[in-house]
């Protein structure tokens, strides 16, 4: 799950162009331990932090929030639950003005600004959560821009993922920080990964399975990358775990060996970087949002003449008359 919802995280980040991404995901992951890990997975991907409190209290991660919709219908009316939340959270106040008319809703987020700045304070966002995100967000920045509050961050939310994101920026939607939910948390689009523990060796020998269509690799692997001279990746190649390539960079290491982790543990902090310049060595074409380039994954000539030796064994030896039974 961690990798799935770091992945599908990381495209959101392409796709935000710079922008601030939150996780919204919580209420619509398949339970709290889920929520948990698409709350650390999508900031070691580079959101800026969660909606999930309890996420803040296990990882430390930053916790970012704004309002719900029935926050605003309990009070009698949209701007004294705009007064009320912001003497809550005087420091933190983005106001959600989309319940029932967001230019309207926007027009009271002002009227709180001005008395948050006259208390030395200020008013950090508003949300939109619904409608034509793209032509609100810019009369809502024109409202903003017009009354003195330019610095006012816009943010919006609903349904987003990384082709909704791409969408609205390249709509030329003015939007400074987005909630990305339920598509991020459940991977919409991916909801899962095609992959499978296969048995390589056993007890020294070699072992394959030569199922149609399922045909898996013999014996213990490593796996090179290779980068061309401006340190993008340009390919890997797959390879048996005993072989050396001085060229490349081998990316399979022993975490754990006999229950005992191998290298002291690692904070957030470090895997967030290393996720973020490895990020950046992918090649531009790879890095796009709705093309599916296709990356080169060669298999080295020791493993292929490997897998040729055993298949043709192990054909023979089934074959066998004692093998058929006969």
């Amino acid at each position: 799950l961690e990798t799935l919802i770091a992945t599908k995280a990381a495209r959101c980040v392409e796709a935000a162009r710079g922008r601030t991404l939150v996780d919204f995901a919580l209420r619509r992951t398949h339970g709290f331990d889920a929520g948990l890990a698409c709350a650390r997975s999508s900031y070691l991907a580079g959101f800026q932090g969660s909606s999930n409190v309890l996420a803040g209290q296990v990882f430390g991660l930053p916790v970012y929030g704004t309002m719900a919709h029935s926050y605003v219908t309990s009070f009698p009316s949209e701007l004294e639950a705009f007064r009320a939340y912001a003497r809550l959270y005087p420091d933190q106040t983005v106001l959600l003005v989309d319940t029932y008319d967001t230019l309207c809703g926007t027009a009271k987020a002002i009227v709180v600004a001005r008395e948050l700045a006259a208390a030395g304070r200020r008013l950090r966002g508003v949300r939109l959560d619904s409608g034509d995100l793209v032509e609100l967000s810019k009369k809502v920045r024109q409202l903003l821009r017009q009354n003195d509050c330019g610095e006012v961050a816009v943010m919006v939310s609903g349904n987003l993922d990384e082709f909704r994101l791409d969408q609205l920026l390249h709509d030329g939607a003015e939007i400074d920080v987005a909630g990305v939910g339920t598509r991020m948390g459940v991977s919409a689009d991916a909801p899962y990964l095609d992959m499978a523990y296969k048995m390589v060796e056993y007890a020294g020998r070699p072992i394959l399975k030569l199922s149609p269509g399922k045909v898996s690799w013999v014996g213990p692997k490593q796996i090179w990358r290779h980068y061309d001279d401006s340190g993008r990746m340009r390919g890997d190649t797959l390879g048996l775990a005993g072989e050396a390539d001085f060229s490349a960079d081998a990316l399979l290491h022993t975490v754990m060996q006999d229950g005992v982790r191998m290298q002291p543990r690692e904070s957030l902090a470090v895997i967030r970087e290393r996720c973020r310049l490895e990020r950046a060595k992918l090649p531009e074409s790879l890095r796009a949002i709705r093309v599916k380039p296709h990356y080169p994954v060669t298999v080295s000539e020791r493993l292929q003449d490997l897998q040729a030796r055993t298949r043709n064994q192990k054909l023979v030896a089934e074959n066998e008359p004692s093998a058929r039974g006969d």
